[in-house]
């Protein structure tokens, strides 16, 4: 699928099923961000990862101030 892979977003959560979930800071959830990351680098990825973080539809999470360079950091450790 490598070849149709254009951007690829990024959102971490605690707790997901079939009736909801919840939204955590990347690495601080149970999504497997650090191995998807990972894979798609090691074949050869080199397009865009958004950070998608839903503060609009989830009030309750973390501002933006804070979200934003928590992410950047957490990049920079798995990259």
């Amino acid at each position: 699928l490598l070849p149709y892979i254009r951007h690829v977003h990024i959102k971490d959560s605690a707790v997901y099923s079939k009736s909801g979930f919840d939204i955590a800071l990347p690495g601080e959830g149970t999504v497997p961000v650090r191995q998807a990351v990972s894979l798609l680098k090691n074949a050869g990825y080199n397009q865009y990862l958004c950070f998608e973080w839903e503060k609009h539809w989830h009030p309750e999470i973390q501002d933006a101030d804070t979200a934003l360079p928590h992410f950047m950091e957490y990049m920079k450790e798995i990259l």
